[in-house]
Order: C-alpha cells, then structure tokens, then sequence
C-alpha cells in the first residue's frame, strides 16, 4: 500500500490478499527486475509501438485540449509540435498534472471530476542506496519490522550489471516516510546505518564507503479511504477522453501493477469507443 496501514483503505489491502493468495499459487510470486524498468518495459514498448506505426513525442508537453464546435474535445495543443487532431485520448498522467491542463475556461482536473484534495495528496518514498566495501551475504530482500527502514534490497543478488562488482550495494527503502521529511540527508543515512547494523549481523561492522539518499515527495496517492472514494474511473464524462495511471480506480493500489492494469482497460475502452476502426484494424 505504500503507506501506514492506519491511514490505509482496507478495501485496496483485501484485494491484494485476493489477487494474491486466493488464486493460483504463481499469482503470489514476488518478481525482482535484474535491469532498470525503463529498459525493461520503456524501450521495448516504444520499439513495439513504433512498428506498429505510431509517432512518439518525446519531451513533448500538452499544452491544451480544445473542444469542437459541440464541445466535444477533439485536438491536442502540444509544445514545440504541431497540433495533434484524434478521436480519442488517453491521459497516462498525474492529477497534478491534469490540473494544468485547460480544457475551455476549466482545468482538465476540474472537467473529469479528478481536483478533489484527497486524491490530490500523497504519499512520499524515501530510498537510501548504501554503498559497501564488499558485498554481504543477504537475501535479494529482507524485511524489518518496528524500523524506520522497511525493505532492504540487496542489488547484488538482483542486478544484471552488479555481476563481478567490486563493492557491495544495498538498497533501503521506507514508504510513507512523512517521519522522515524534514531530517536532512546525513540525518537519514544515520538512522539506516544504525538499523543495519543493529539487526543485520552480517552488515555489522561494515562500514558504508558512500550513501545515497533519494527522496521522491510525491511517490503515489495517499492511499487513504477518502482517496480510494474519489478515484475516477478509466472512462470520464468527456466522449473519447480515457484515463490511465497507477492512481485511477483499479481496485489497486497505486503500484506498476494498478498502472499496467489501467492502461490495459484505457486501451480497450478506447478501442470499445471506435468500433469501426477496431474492426478494421482486427480484419
């Protein structure tokens, strides 16, 4: 969930139980990526998108979407490009960044019914990369109980390009750190230093050649009940206009598996919307 589970919907945690442990046995399998997501999933669906024809903007930003005659919305303002003319959109973006986006005299945000303050909060993540003298003997992951540190991940255990690596790397991760907002760095590798060493024997002793703190403000939703209530839906009032995004109503938590899940209906709403062309495009 990405959070403390006081603050948590239970609902979100109950599905995952379900997805998980009330299936097939494979449905619980924890999968680890031994190479970078956008090498994994970015680069090889832009080379499959761009064999299937489409036209990728990279570093292009939206500037506007502009109604028809009927109000109906129909073109794409974009930055540094032409104007982009469709009969559907899919908006794989943030509600933050939805608020930016005008749609006539209103936001984008405010259109789809998606500027509600409790969808707009989130949660933070704070990882600490902790670099070694020499690798240790841990499991790819190991959880911690009672700690400002939750996870540990071994990098040596799961990283292609950590193979023959002269040192060791462990990764330390704490979500729904608002504890921590506010502690400056040195104040953040003290705490997980001490941790690692006070229940982990075989990192005791070792001192860290380097530390790294990444703080991402504004990882996910705040997954809170009031949250969940106001997620919208993939399909929106506006014809042809779908949202995508680990954040829009999947009965998920706003993880990679929520994001894949909504594009994947984004894509089969849009595609639902235009019959003629589907038919097409399936003969």
């Amino acid at each position: 969930l990405n959070d403390d589970p006081r603050i948590a919907a239970a609902p979100l945690f109950a599905e995952v139980v379900r997805r998980a442990f009330l299936g097939r046995a494979s449905d619980a399998a924890i999968v680890l990526p031994a190479v970078p997501l956008s090498r994994l999933f970015g680069e090889p669906a832009g080379v499959a998108l761009q064999a299937a024809g489409v036209e990728i903007l990279g570093g292009t930003s939206v500037r506007e979407l502009l109604p028809d005659e009927a109000g109906n919305p129909h073109q794409l303002r974009l930055a540094g490009a032409e104007d982009c003319h469709a009969d559907a959109f899919v908006f794989a973006l943030t509600p933050q960044q939805l608020q930016r986006i005008p749609f006539g005299a209103a936001s984008m945000a405010e259109v789809l019914d998606c500027a509600s303050p409790d969808l707009l909060a989130t949660a933070p993540i704070v990882s600490t990369h902790v670099s070694l003298p020499r690798p240790v003997d841990l499991p790819a992951v190991t959880g911690l109980l009672g700690t400002t540190t939750q996870w540990v991940f071994n990098s040596d255990r799961i990283r292609q390009d950590r193979e023959g690596a002269p040192g060791g790397l462990l990764s330390c991760v704490t979500s729904g750190a608002r504890e921590l907002e506010g502690v400056d760095d040195a104040g953040i590798c003290a705490v997980v230093e001490n941790e690692l060493h006070a229940l982990l024997p075989e990192v005791a002793g070792i001192e860290a050649s380097r530390m790294h703190v990444v703080r991402e403000r504004h990882a996910t939703m705040a997954p809170t009940v009031a949250a969940n209530r106001a997620r919208p839906a993939i399909r929106t009032a506006l014809p042809g206009v779908f949202l995508a995004g680990d954040w829009v109503d999947t009965g998920l938590p706003a993880t990679i598996e929520g994001a894949a899940l909504s594009g994947r209906l984004a894509a089969e709403a849009c595609l639902s919307a235009l019959p003629r062309r589907a038919a097409t495009q399936a003969a």
